[in-house]
Formats: structure tokens, sequence, C-alpha cells
């Protein structure tokens, strides 16, 4: 949304401290500060996969690397039945299955990795559910997340 000059009240002033209260973390393990993080962001990517059968935790920015191509899997949890859509940005072809169903396929996008560049409309029942995706080529990177803003959705924590 744009502001225009005259409707402020007085001069704008740029400040360097955060609006974040300070300390918040302070104390906080580091699954706690990345549930934050989650929270905050209003539809997140997934963090917590496996790749080939292995745990990997890819942070917030939610860039998953493949470096021989392969599996990813992430569990995740509906607390209400949600109807949704399945974003993904990858650089090379992949295939989603979503509970051991076939949700779809994509082409990729090359070098030129954009994520939310495919979209998969998902109904997912109250529940427990497991998404995959295969991709087959070498050197691939891959983006997913769910559009989830009433936070219906939680992530196993980690262990």
């Amino acid at each position: 949304k744009k502001i225009a000059k005259k409707d402020l009240d007085g001069p704008v002033k740029i400040t360097e401290k955060s609006m974040m209260p300070e300390g918040l973390t302070v104390g906080m393990t580091p699954q706690d500060f990345r549930d934050l993080l989650r929270y905050a962001m209003n539809s997140p990517y997934l963090t917590d996969v496996t790749v080939a059968g292995k745990p990997v935790s890819v942070g917030v920015p939610g860039r998953i690397a493949l470096a021989k191509g392969g599996e990813i899997e992430a569990k995740f949890t509906a607390s209400k039945e949600l109807r949704t859509k399945l974003l993904i940005g990858s650089s090379a072809p992949f295939t989603v299955e979503l509970d051991g169903k076939p949700l779809g396929k994509g082409t990729g996008t090359g070098k030129a990795i954009q994520p939310d560049t495919d979209g998969f409309d998902v109904v997912l029942p109250a529940g427990e559910h497991m998404l995959r995706i295969v991709i087959a080529e070498a050197d691939a990177v891959l983006y997913a997340r769910f559009l989830d803003p009433e936070r219906k959705l939680s992530y196993p924590e980690k262990k």
C-alpha cells in the first residue's frame, strides 16, 4: 500500500533498531527459534525433510540442494481439513506424490531457479501426511511450501 507524504503526521524517521523486542531470543533453543521464524513467515517453505532417507535441515530460506538428484520426503499434520495449494520451484523436472498417490509433475526451470513456479491444488484431511518429491537430475535445487496463512499445518519437531 502506498501512502502519500502529505498524509503522514510529521517527518519520517529511519531507525537502525529492529521492531523485534530486545532479548526475545535469549534462552531459546535452536528449535524454538526455527519455530518463531516459521510462525512469522506467512507460508513457510518445507525446511525439515529427508533426502534419500537421511534427515536434512535446509533452514528458513527453504533451498533444498540435491547433488545427485533423489527423493525428498516431508511429514506434516493438518489440524483440520485444508484446501490449499502446494507451490514448488525446481531447477529440474520432478514428480510429486501426496500420501502415496500421484499429485502431478513439473518440468523445472533450468539454471534460473525460482520458488513457486508450479502449483498443485490439494485437499488435506485432518491428520498426518507424507509429501514425496522425486527429481532424477543431478545438481538440482528445489523449493516447496504449502499456502497456510491460518497455520493449520504443523511439522514434526527435531529430536
